[in-house]
């Protein structure tokens, strides 16, 4: 079987990210041909193209496609040591592809009007053999060169459908009344199906397509994988809600077709599957969000229980397709191809080591703080940097770092910056920390209203320095005599500092007055230790 789809849940969903596909190479014998790809680990390859690539089919360890928008079709004869620019005709996006060989297979894409490509000589030219007006068409599998099905939804009237050939050519449209919108599609055989949707749905076939019938998925989450290795043996995988910091990535398989689904596992937080590939019963790859890393590829050695991650991009991935344990491609944003020749395994098992400048011990009404990171020499090298204010699995990407609180000082206090950085091998450093202290409250000062003093005499004014909490809890307070009245002609002629004092506390300030008798205004202001600066009510200084 051969599968691809880039699967664009934002016509079903509101939030939860970008939509992202999967791709399943076939799983036919093929002629063996020596392919120079990478040893070790997963290495980029250049595509030729800066567009998003949302598919990627390979019938043997030499020749694959991947498909994207608009209209993009690139293909290779050497294992993607060259990628070529190949003509669809077509204008739209495009989001799956599936092989059945080096010579047939389709491509299938449109937003504003479905569409089924077809090539029967490796791509060299393509033909439109079925539309579906005001639909699309987001997925496509195939297990030889005459039997292929896609799935879509959408069209007048809206619908969600299941189109599929048997002669390689024409196709034939199954509508699926009553099902939410299809995400994936995956054969086992020319009769044995599978789809899955947004909702937790699972439909399946035995009859080529002809008729579908639900399956208990046992769930309600999203749903955007599924993949077959045999007629028994299958993985549907998808999240739970919870939005971007909660969501947990979740795998259902089944050893019998279906018949029984069960939870295979759950992820931590901040983590999901948005594509499975499986080669065998126990060996399979996966691409997602893992414990907060974004655009990452993982592998499991025991059918799906475990994850551990190999690969790490710096842009969106979308598509995964492989031709045989060793050799696998994933592809997606900005032309981007990743290859293995190895099953992904890579020799860098070291993470990178971070460093954080800008921050301190004090309060302050904003922080940035800069992350740098380094990975050991000959290493895969550092490839995103992290960063979760307060919680250790809202990871964030970015190396500068701005705090502060809004209006309504909802930020104000201490919190703890959990810092790490992750290499393209997927080597995750322990997560680092430090911590920050916020404060954007001005203080207020509160003295005697008035007080008298001889000339010459020793004055004292009783005031108190209020600053809420959070804060350091003290302040460095300066107080001010000027002469005149106020809005009038006013001239400072004293200013005394009074040093760093305790706020909320009672404090007088003690100072020997050799001004002429009259009337002056004390003022005394206070800057908390956070910078924030604030006065408060005036008191009259008589002198006589």
């Amino acid at each position: 079987m051969s599968r691809s789809s880039f699967r664009p849940l934002r016509r079903f969903l509101t939030t939860g990210g970008l939509a992202f596909g999967l791709a399943l190479a076939c799983l036919l014998a093929s002629v063996a041909v020596a392919v120079a790809l990478p040893s070790g680990g997963w290495q980029r390859q250049g595509s030729g193209t800066t567009a998003y690539l949302t598919g990627v089919s390979f019938s043997d360890a030499a020749y694959g496609w991947a498909v994207g928008g608009p209209g993009i079709i690139v293909s290779t004869s050497d294992g993607g040591l060259l990628w070529q620019p190949r003509t669809s005709g077509f204008g739209d996006e495009l989001y799956g592809v599936a092989f059945a060989n080096a010579d047939d297979g389709w491509a299938v894409g449109g937003d504003a009007s479905g569409v089924i490509l077809g090539t029967a000589n490796g791509g060299d030219t393509w033909l439109a053999q079925a539309s579906v007006a005001g639909g699309w068409i987001g997925a496509v599998t195939a297990v030889d060169a005459t039997h292929a099905w896609a799935i879509g939804n959408g069209g007048s009237p809206s619908r969600v459908f299941v189109m599929a050939t048997s002669n390689g050519s024409t196709w034939t449209e199954h509508d699926l009344a009553g099902v939410p919108g299809l995400v994936d599609v995956d054969f086992a055989s020319t009769s044995d199906g599978w789809a899955v949707s947004y909702d937790g749905t699972i439909v399946a076939t035995a009859d080529g397509g002809d008729s579908w019938h639900a399956q208990a998925s046992g769930t309600q989450v999203v749903l955007r994988s599924v993949c077959f290795t045999d007629s028994d043996h299958g993985w549907a995988a998808g999240w739970t809600g919870g939005g971007l910091w909660g969501c947990q990535a979740v795998l259902l398989a089944t050893s019998d077709g279906g018949d029984h689904w069960a939870q295979r596992c759950v992820g931590a937080k901040q983590s999901r599957f948005d594509d499975v590939l499986f080669r065998d019963d126990l060996h399979g790859w996966a691409l997602g969000t893992f414990a907060g890393v974004p655009n990452a590829v993982a592998a499991t050695d025991d059918g799906g229980a475990t994850w551990h991650l190999q690969a790490v991009a710096g842009v969106s991935l979308s598509a995964l397709g492989s031709a045989d344990a060793d050799h696998a491609w994933a592809v997606g944003d900005v032309g981007e191809i990743l290859a293995t020749a190895n099953g992904g395994e890579s020799s860098d098992v070291t993470p990178p080591v971070s460093t954080v400048s800008g921050a301190g011990s004090g309060w302050r009404r904003s922080w940035t703080l800069t992350l740098s990171a380094r990975d050991e020499a000959g290493g895969s090298g550092v490839v995103m940097r992290q960063y979760s204010v307060g919680h250790e699995y809202q990871w964030q990407r970015g190396a500068r770092i701005r705090l502060t609180s809004s209006g309504d000082h909802r930020f104000d206090g201490t919190h703890t910056v959990f810092y790490r950085a992750v290499d393209a091998a997927g080597n995750i450093e322990a997560a680092r920390s430090v911590k920050i202290r916020v404060d954007t409250r001005c203080p207020v000062t509160r003295a005697a209203r008035s007080v008298n003093v001889a000339s010459g005499g020793v004055a004292r004014v009783p005031y108190t320095v209020h600053d809420r909490a959070p804060c350091a809890g003290w302040a460095r307070a300066t107080l001010t005599l000027v002469a005149g009245r106020p809005n009038g002609d006013e001239k400072v002629v004293r200013t005394i500092r009074l040093g760093r004092v305790s706020t909320d506390r009672k404090h007088t300030a003690v100072f020997r007055c050799g001004l002429a008798p009259g009337l002056y205004l004390c003022d005394i202001g206070a800057v908390d230790a956070a910078g924030n600066q604030g006065g408060g009510n005036a008191t009259w200084l008589w002198v006589h």
